[in-house]
C-alpha cells in the first residue's frame, strides 16, 4: 500500500482538496486502483461522485532526485 498520506486544501478554493501518497513502484500503485479496493471502498468512492460537480482531476508525480543548487 500507499505511505506518507496527504490531504490538502486549496487555501484559493476552500471546497478544493488534494489527496496524496506515495507508493513503492508504479505496480502497487496500480494494485490500488484495481484490485485492493474493497466493497465498502466502491461504495465511498460512487458516494462522492454523487456529491461533486465535477470529474476529480487525477494527476500522476515521480519523484526525482535533484541536485541541489
Amino acid at each position: 500500500g500507499g505511505y506518507n498520506w496527504q490531504l490538502q486544501r486549496d487555501v484559493e478554493h476552500p471546497r478544493r482538496f488534494i489527496e496524496s501518497y506515495e507508493a513503492r513502484s508504479w505496480d502497487e500503485h496500480m494494485l490500488a486502483h484495481e484490485a485492493r479496493l474493497t466493497e465498502s471502498d466502491r461504495a465511498y468512492e460512487d458516494r462522492l461522485r454523487e456529491l461533486t460537480h465535477t470529474a476529480p482531476l487525477v494527476q500522476h508525480f515521480i519523484r526525482t532526485d535533484v541536485p541541489k543548487l
